[in-house]
């Protein structure tokens, strides 16, 4: 069995990573490389909406470094009484359960009141030093684990009503917000805390300084990953009252907290002008939804469910200690209440979700991958067969990338990759248009370079639309397929260079992002999708459009993540997705890997579940090109890769699945190299791509070690 985390090969980050007191290199040394840095607005947005992910990275002892950009204090309003006491000893709070939080994923046995009696050590920095207001900001160190950062700004938060807030000056650029300066609060009561060190400078903050201070935080760690929360947080409004939480609120409509959307633009803001470590152009952004996730299929296994759970423990027992006394006043108050958090325990979203299409194999037998890295698409290809790889080579793409990729092979042999453009614009307050753009490129004939990138423009003018994916037809047609602002498959089509105007297939069902598109061997396209209550869907193409098939004869439900598709040997088309996941009493699911497939008779036959090792998200599948067999990858409950195929061509599947390692950053790829040997890609924790390749073409499943493809 392989280890189980991709070797990490450091990044020589001293050279431009000074220390903010000191001006020297000593942070960047202190804290090695790299670094997965997490930008968010409260102190409980990463734990909540960022996990399992964060828990891996943490379990994989990567160095982690979060910045909270608000207090948190709007809930100290005295509406409980001596529980949360004022503003300034709310703030106090949420920081010492948030270490409890992070001191209990560093150790996972330790009981809520061991991650609370946690040791940490404190010491202010001042990362814009040098300017004429300088801004001092709390940066707590894990004594059990140095390698967890806590970084704390105190601004005040959405709801306070007492200042302006983050998201309020990122609309308005003239508004100053100021800090919350936490408080012990007084001795004897539920909120005073004798580890308090009340000590830093009441400040101001405009929109230029926070993003000073943010872009130099990103700047003195160098962060190979850079996670926060949504910048642009799906309408939901007129889809049933149970579908948002009616404590958040965005500009009057139902989407996400308000700083959490800001805060997710700010992080865009600086992405513009941040290049990765050493300005190498090589990190990766990723987005989560925030309260809209509960919208979602569960989709988070027992597993992570009960690690998530144990966490949000810890965080809400150190909120409050846990006394009869205290907690009588104000027992259902939403901090302090584990049912609030029950339904984030139970999943997890990106607002971009990645692919699993982006590894294919030329007409001249190298294979290629495509990825986004520094927001921009970068080509990795093989030198020779089961050679040397070269990149990452640039390709642009002009504004900001999504991270969802496709790399299709064209009827002509030469590839073609489709990408989703994110306009600066959307940076902008407000935002202007156009908001998203889908793109593609075509490999020149005979190397290994494609043309100018081409607009295929976007279902419709708005910020909510979805990443895309395409298929060709026998008529020589490129079909694109997206999700529109309203939630419902839309596409376009060309058989030249003009591309027709956007048609929407359906106007009642609301979609998850990420679609399957596939040409059956008679040349004709289907798509697949997966429902936002979970039921997959199927349009088969007819003429220029596409029907949408029935529940009779399509009928397949529970599912928690975008559907995969390939070919049996025969031609037969077989569908692979993840099912939603439950906690139920008597009937738990753990996000097993399901198939549906089409029988010798022509209809639609399964569900069949293949187990896997649960995670979430998408698998990858590729039917063998020496002998036919169907091979699926997964991205498991830890990050790592899981394997499995079928026991020969047009058969049934192995259900003991083959665990690979790695830790993942994106969702696996696969194709069959000109030796018809399976190789498997992956980006790993460093940022880079690595692989593994079958033994030969006579011994499926049979892989190698993992192999750095390119630098």
């Amino acid at each position: 069995m392989a280890i189980r985390h991709l070797s990490v090969l450091a990044l020589a980050l001293a050279a431009c990573a000074p220390d903010p007191a000191t001006g020297t290199s000593a942070e960047a040394i202190a804290i090695g490389a790299p670094v997965q840095m997490n930008i968010v607005a409260h102190e409980d947005d990463d734990f909540l909406f960022m996990n399992p992910d964060l828990i891996d990275q943490i379990s994989a002892a990567q160095n982690i470094v979060t910045v909270y950009i608000t207090a948190g204090e709007a809930w100290g309003d005295g509406r409980c009484g001596d529980i949360e006491g004022s503003r300034a000893e709310h703030a106090n709070e949420r920081q010492r359960a948030v270490r409890a939080a992070y001191a209990q994923m560093a150790n996972p046995s330790w009981t809520a009141a061991q991650a609370n009696g946690a040791s940490w050590t404190r010491d202010l920095i001042v990362p814009d030093a040098g300017v004429a207001w300088p801004h001092t900001v709390e940066r707590y160190t894990l004594t059990s684990a140095p390698n967890i950062r806590l970084i704390f700004l105190n601004l005040r938060e959405d709801g306070d009503g007492s200042a302006p807030t983050p998201g309020q000056t990122f609309r308005d650029h003239s508004l100053v917000t100021n800090t919350i300066i936490p408080s012990c609060g007084p001795a004897g009561s539920c909120v005073h805390s004798p580890s308090c060190n009340p000590d830093l400078p009441w400040q101001n903050y405009t929109y230029d300084q926070l993003v000073t201070v943010l872009s130099d935080l990103v700047a003195m760690y160098q962060p190979i990953t850079i996670r926060t929360l949504d910048p642009e947080p799906l309408e939901i409004t007129g889809k049933g009252s149970n579908l948002c939480r009616a404590e958040h609120y965005y500009e009057d409509v139902c989407f996400d907290n308000l700083d959490h959307t800001a805060v997710a633009r700010y992080v865009d803001q600086i992405a513009s002008t941040y290049h990765g470590p050493n300005s190498t152009g090589r990190y990766t952004l990723v987005h989560y939804k925030g309260y809209s996730h509960t919208n979602y299929p569960n989709n988070v296994g027992n597993g992570s469910y009960n690690q998530k759970k144990q966490v949000g423990e810890a965080y809400r027992q150190a909120t409050v200690p846990a006394t009869s006394a205290c907690l009588a006043p104000c027992f259902d108050d939403p901090f302090y209440s584990d049912a609030t958090y029950e339904a984030d325990y139970q999943s997890m979203y990106e607002r971009y979700p990645g692919g699993t299409t982006w590894l294919q194999r030329a007409s001249n037998g190298l294979l290629v991958a495509v990825a986004v890295e520094d927001r921009q698409v970068k080509l990795w290809y093989e030198n020779s067969v089961g050679g040397t790889w070269t990149g990452p080579v640039n390709l642009g793409g002009g504004e900001a990338i999504a991270p969802n990729v496709s790399l299709l092979v064209r009827p002509d042999g030469r590839l073609q990759i489709f990408a989703n453009q994110l306009p600066l614009g959307m940076e902008q307050s407000p935002p202007t248009a156009p908001y998203q753009n889908i793109i593609t490129a075509i490999q020149n004939t005979t190397t290994m370079t494609f043309g100018a990138w081409q607009s295929v423009g976007a279902p419709d003018a708005s910020p909510y639309t979805s990443v895309a994916t395409a298929a060709f037809d026998a008529s020589g047609h490129t079909f694109v397929f997206a999700r529109n602002s309203s939630g419902f498959l839309s596409y376009t089509y060309t058989s030249g260079s003009t591309w027709s105007a956007w048609a929407q297939l359906s106007s009642t069902i609301d979609l998850l992002d990420g679609f399957a598109a596939i040409t059956r061997d008679d040349g004709v396209v289907e798509v697949f999708a997966t429902t936002r209550t979970g039921v997959l869907q199927r349009w088969v193409q007819s003429g220029i459009g596409f029907t949408l098939s029935s529940s009779s004869v399509f009928p397949f439900g529970g599912a928690a993540s975008p559907p995969t598709v390939t070919k049996n040997q025969d031609g037969r088309i077989e569908v692979f997705y993840r099912e939603a996941t439950s906690i139920a009493v008597g009937s738990p699911a753990y996000g097993r890997v399901a198939t549906a497939w089409v029988n010798t008779a022509g209809s639609w036959s399964g569900p069949e579940y293949l187990y896997g090792d649960a995670g979430e998200g998408p698998v990858a599948a590729i039917r063998r090109g020496s002998t036919g067999e169907i091979e699926i990858f997964e991205r498991n409950t830890w990050n790592g890769l899981s394997l499995t195929r079928q026991q020969s061509p047009n058969s049934i599947f192995i259900t003991q699945w083959n665990l690979r390692g790695g830790l993942l950053e994106e969702y696996p790829a696969a194709a069959t190299d000109n030796l018809g040997r399976v190789v498997v890609v992956v980006k790993g924790s460093d940022g880079k791509l690595y692989l593994e390749r079958e033994s030969s073409a006579s011994a499926p499943g049979d892989f190698g070690s993992w192999i750095l493809a390119g630098s």
